[in-house]
């Protein structure tokens, strides 16, 4: 599917070569500064130093063409910092080749996509996003690799590399090569089904699964200050590596998600959020090796499950065009698992965040929040709460 990718760009330019003046660009500038306790990391609080720190966040820069009246091209340069805070080169996060039906009830795309499922990835920029940070159910990784399935050590300093920093349990979010299609009934109905077979990418250059995966979300509007979506994904989430090599069935090892969302919007007040149910299929590595089955032929596999949830409230001041306060209750909890010794324990730890925003559109393309954020882990508690000052330019 990789293919895809290459055609599609090569598509793109060619545009560029007929015509410059078509291709059409915008774009999304956040810079700020950024400030965590001494535990602060990006794999868990979203920042990666714990001292006051000016960067640049974000930069996207859209583009788009019109091929012909049913064909175009669209995509994304992204330049983000690395999880640990480093420098890293733009790229170019998504690219696709689209058609739409003359009535735009229909249409299928080929590419590097974002894929259809839940609230937030439609919503993650900036400027409707009420945070810096994504939800925990979509930004928190847990104890679960995509080299080694279930890891207890990963997020641990110095158990991993930038290659193997853990999967978030919304994994198949984000970007991945393959297709998609949608259906629109008026204003009523939405739905999106995307097919890939590209792992899940936390770094490096990985290989295709063998196995499809399947993300889809369903959307319904019975009101024009109401929308309530379905999601669910469905795949392999291992990757081939000279660290499982033992393991000849990696392929099996699965995550089904499903999710339920829904916006209330009325007046000058807004409430949405989305609750995650996942379930893995995974192996377990300790101690170096993977844990293998009680009669010692082959590995044991381990089935277990998490649950994510949040909640935003948006208030738009009417007195003061431009201001709004807004709120978000996060949480993210696992369900017990009996470990290789007998015990019953949770394979991670339960998370809740409480974020509180004051945010104001000075001028057009212009916006600023102020985002603060307390975080708090059962049992040992590191000090990762968080604060944020943030511009947001569009252009």
């Amino acid at each position: 599917m990789r293919r895809l990718f290459v055609l599609t760009i090569a598509l793109f330019l060619i545009e560029v070569q007929a015509g410059f003046s078509q291709v059409q660009w915008s774009g999304l500038l956040d810079a700020g500064f950024s400030m965590g306790e001494v535990d602060s990391k990006t794999i868990t609080n979203g920042i990666g130093n714990r001292y006051p720190n000016f960067s640049i966040m974000n930069l996207h820069l859209f583009f788009g063409s019109q091929v012909t009246d049913r064909w175009s091209v669209s995509g994304k340069f992204l330049y983000a910092p690395g999880w640990y805070g480093e420098e890293s080169w733009p790229r170019l996060a998504f690219a696709s080749l689209n058609y739409d039906s003359e009535d735009e009830t229909w249409g299928v795309s080929a590419g590097r996509l974002l894929t259809p499922f839940g609230l937030y990835p439609k919503r993650q920029h900036s400027t409707e996003s009420i945070s810096f940070t994504p939800p925990l159910a979509y930004g928190f990784f847990i104890n679960m690799s995509r080299l080694r399935g279930f890891w207890p050590k990963t997020g641990d300093t110095g158990s991993y590399g930038s290659e193997d920093v853990g999967l978030t349990p919304a994994t198949f979010l984000g970007y991945q090569t393959g297709f998609k299609a949608y259906f629109v009934y008026e204003d009523f109905f939405e739905s999106e089904v995307m097919v890939s077979n590209e792992p899940v990418s936390t770094g490096g250059n990985l290989k295709a699964n063998g196995s499809l995966s399947v993300t889809g979300r369903l959307a319904l509007r019975p009101a024009i200050w109401a929308v309530f979506g379905f999601s669910g994904s469905y795949g392999s989430f291992m990757t081939k590596d000279a660290v499982n090599s033992v393991l000849t069935d990696i392929e099996e090892n699965k995550q089904l998600t499903i999710g339920v969302d829904g916006v209330l919007a009325y007046s000058y007040f807004e409430l949405s959020g989305e609750y995650l149910w996942s379930r893995w299929t995974a192996p377990m590595f300790k101690d170096g090796v993977f844990v293998p089955n009680g009669n010692g032929i082959g590995f044991r596999s381990f089935s277990l499950t998490n649950h994510g949830a949040y909640a935003d409230l948006k208030f738009d001041i009417p007195q003061i065009p431009g201001l709004f306060l807004a709120g978000r209750f996060d949480r993210i909890w696992f369900d017990p698992v009996v470990f290789p010794d007998g015990k019953e324990k949770q394979w991670d730890i339960d998370t809740d965040r409480l974020t509180a925003v004051v945010g104001y559109t000075i001028d057009q393309g212009v916006l600023i929040k102020l985002v603060g954020f307390k975080q708090t882990n059962e049992g040992t508690d590191p000090k990762d709460d968080g604060a944020a000052a943030i511009m947001s330019f569009s252009f």
